[in-house]
């Protein structure tokens, strides 16, 4: 029998790799970018966002017992400053796994701030278990050497102490003390040149194929896409036969998009909204963001997406949404979509949602 009745998920980043706000913007005069300068004011926090990522945390009735379970995935360039505020905030202190979906910068480069749980005789523990693909090991091996084998530290050698689990595509694993599988789906990030050799010498460019990223499916309660240009027909098998019978398969689905038009790299606003339609949980939260549509604005678009009455919108926001009809982002009558935010908590208790700060 399980000993956890809450499943709490907390955003800790919900921003592209520049993350918000961009000191350019900040620094120019005047400032023109009304993300980055509602990103400083009280009443703009929202736009204030550090790397995508995120902390899950299966415990009891209460926080704080020996119990918890703690997975945090992806630990990229602001994950520390994340945690100084989050971990206090939610009681949260021994991490059980780290989830690492692939080997870019805000993905990675916080692992070295992991020796604070692991390093001298306050450690909280004495290892952390990173879960990750053959192919991520070996960015980090290239990158990172001295988190992979303690002689190629430098120095006093005081690095965090990491086991280092390759997991592959589509092939489920379990945490000890967490009663659900996890299973990672490949979907593409963007594109590497082709390692093949070309074809002819009259054609010597290499053309291009995908750079693949981990989703994770956790149970049927959330699949999580932080990280997505394309999901391919293998990744949707894999996530549509993996959820609960009836409408709603999970209960979260958290999506990428970093603007209203798509990069090569990342889903625009269409395809997140495609996706969401597809995957049909019960709550569609979207991350990834960069600077061209302020966290206001983006609301009235999941609104406007979820086909709720907006009555008179901003002009900006008006402009938005009309660049939705030209891109032919269609309306889903009564789906639940909206921009995440930096700290938001998403709870469920005995599997019925609570709001953030609703239960504690």
């Amino acid at each position: 029998m399980s000993t956890h009745s809450v499943f709490e998920f907390i955003f800790q980043g919900t921003g592209c790799s520049s993350y918000l706000p961009h000191i350019n913007c900040l620094t120019s005069k005047p400032v023109t970018c009304e993300t980055c300068r509602l990103a400083v004011t009280p009443q703009g926090w929202k736009n204030k966002r550090r790397n995508t990522g995120g902390i899950i945390r299966m415990r009891g009735s209460s926080p704080g017992a020996s119990t918890d379970r703690v997975i945090v995935i992806d630990v990229g360039k602001t994950f520390f400053d994340g945690a100084l505020e989050l971990f206090p905030r939610h009681d949260l202190r021994r991490i059980d796994a780290v989830l690492l979906t692939h080997g870019h910068a805000d993905a990675v480069n916080g692992l070295d701030d992991l020796r604070s749980w692991t390093l001298g005789d306050e450690r909280i523990q004495d290892h952390i278990d990173v879960y990750l693909s053959e192919a991520t090991l070996n960015d980090m091996k290239r990158s990172f050497p001295y988190l992979i084998s303690k002689e190629f530290a430098t120095g006093s050698g005081h690095v965090p102490k990491f086991k280092w689990h390759v997991i592959e595509n589509d092939k489920p694993f379990r945490i000890e003390g967490i009663d659900f599988d996890i299973t990672p789906v490949d979907v593409h990030h963007g594109y590497l040149p082709s390692s093949q050799q070309p074809t002819s010498h009259n054609n010597t460019s290499l053309s291009p194929e995908p750079y693949t990223c981990f989703g994770f499916i956790f149970g049927t309660t959330m699949v999580y896409l932080s990280d997505v240009s394309h999901i391919p027909d293998e990744a949707w098998r894999v996530i549509e036969t993996s959820g609960r019978p009836g409408p709603h398969p999970y209960d979260f689905f958290i999506i990428d998009c970093v603007r209203i038009g798509r990069l090569a790299a990342h889903f625009g606003i269409k395809e997140t909204a495609e996706a969401a339609s597809r995957v049909n949980a019960s709550r569609t939260y979207i991350v990834g963001f960069g600077h061209e549509v302020p966290h206001d604005v983006w609301e009235v678009v999941g609104k406007k997406i979820g086909g709720q009455d907006l009555g008179q919108v901003q002009p900006f926001a008006q402009e938005i949404l009309d660049r939705l009809s030209k891109l032919g982002v269609k309306v889903v009558k009564g789906m639940q979509i909206s921009p995440a935010y930096d700290g938001q908590c998403l709870t469920l208790v005995n599997g019925a949602f609570h709001e953030e700060g609703a239960y504690s």
